[in-house]
């Protein structure tokens, strides 16, 4: 296993001088990089990966981060949603407050279990919101993985 492993780095380091006599326009060195630090890494690992690997495990993982986005971005929208027809019933009951003095402690109540409720689906969104910004981050992350 050690030989193997030594004339692998001899056949690595071959391949990496071939790629740097191609110059760095080359197309086939472009094609290429990368490549030469994953199979230096296999070596030394006992691993088996490759480039390709790497590009499909990457696309997956933002392939599942856009739906994750997307879960999130449809909750938030939800969220919103809640939070304005709470803040709509709000203001109405505080105009039937203001027309129906009588019965305040029926109405004050009521009031403020509407504040309880928008002020936790306020809290709900900005949670939401830092979890979409969190999320969008590591998206970036690993869709600018590979090109570090």
């Amino acid at each position: 296993m050690m030989m193997m492993k030594k004339d692998e780095r001899k056949a690595l380091k071959k391949i990496r001088e071939l790629m740097g006599s191609l110059g760095s326009d080359s197309y086939v060195a472009t094609a290429f990089e990368g490549c030469a630090d994953i199979a230096e890494s296999n070596i030394d690992n006992d691993f088996m990966c490759s480039m390709k690997q790497r590009a499909e495990s990457a696309e997956e993982e933002s392939r599942k981060a856009f739906l994750l986005i997307s879960d999130q971005q449809k909750e938030i929208n939800k969220l919103k949603a809640d939070l304005e027809t709470a803040n709509n019933e709000l203001e109405r009951l505080c105009n039937v407050n203001s027309e129906l003095q009588r019965d305040t402690t029926g109405t004050e109540k009521a009031l403020s279990d509407l504040r309880k409720f928008s002020k936790n689906a306020e809290a709900q969104l900005k949670e939401k919101d830092a979890e979409i910004i969190r999320l969008k981050a590591q998206l970036f992350d690993y869709m600018t993985k590979d090109q570090q």
